[in-house]
């Protein structure tokens, strides 16, 4: 399946899939962790689930400095 591209254009819909997929499951796993900090007790995963490993990884690796949160703010800043 091809997609148009202004640039070059047609580009591999599995290729955008390919780069888009990590960029969102990334965002998502940020709201839900903001919805949750929002509303603690309300929000439940059972500690074997992969979102659940994402979020404690995310956490560790905030935690040591390896890698920098964006508030919200910061993060839909630069959306056009």
């Amino acid at each position: 399946m091809k997609t148009m591209n202004r640039t070059n254009g047609m580009v591999d819909a599995r290729k955008l899939v390919r780069v888009l997929e990590p960029v969102i499951r990334k965002i998502v796993r940020e709201e839900i962790a903001r919805a949750a900090a929002q509303k603690p007790g309300v929000f439940y995963l059972e500690p074997g689930a992969p979102l659940y490993q994402d979020m404690e990884q995310i956490l560790r690796d905030a935690q040591s400095g390896s890698i920098k949160l964006l508030s919200r703010e910061e993060a839909l800043r630069d959306r056009g």
